[in-house]
């Protein structure tokens, strides 16, 4: 793999978009939905996801819907935050702010975390 198949390019909110390194930047939660039984056939997409750094606390919590439909335009954004404490805030942020008649996108996204031991 070269150094460019490990580099995503990601849209933010609000934004300049973000190019980082997949390995530097694991994901670490995420969930996806369409609206047709199988994913191949779907007219609609929609995907959220959260990655941290593994040099510091940073979290990027992103997702975009995309349609096939002319009369509908794809949207995407996402956020930086400081640590993963802020994460579940910007997860309900991103999701509302793209898809809010989704708010399961959300939940299932949180789901997806990885658990805190108590």
């Amino acid at each position: 793999m070269s150094d460019d198949d490990d580099k995503i390019k990601i849209e933010l909110t609000d934004m300049r978009p973000v190019t980082i390194s997949k390995r530097n930047w694991p994901k670490i939660a995420s969930t996806k939905d369409w609206d047709n039984q199988y994913e191949f056939q779907a007219n609609r997409t929609w995907f959220l996801a959260v990655r941290q750094s593994e040099k510091d606390s940073r979290c990027i919590v992103y997702g975009w819907f995309t349609s096939q439909f002319q009369s509908e335009g794809d949207i995407y954004g996402g956020t930086i935050v400081d640590s993963i404490d802020e994460v579940i805030p910007a997860i309900h942020s991103v999701c509302e702010d793209l898809f809010p008649d989704k708010p399961s996108m959300a939940r299932d996204c949180i789901n997806n975390l990885p658990s805190v031991e108590i």
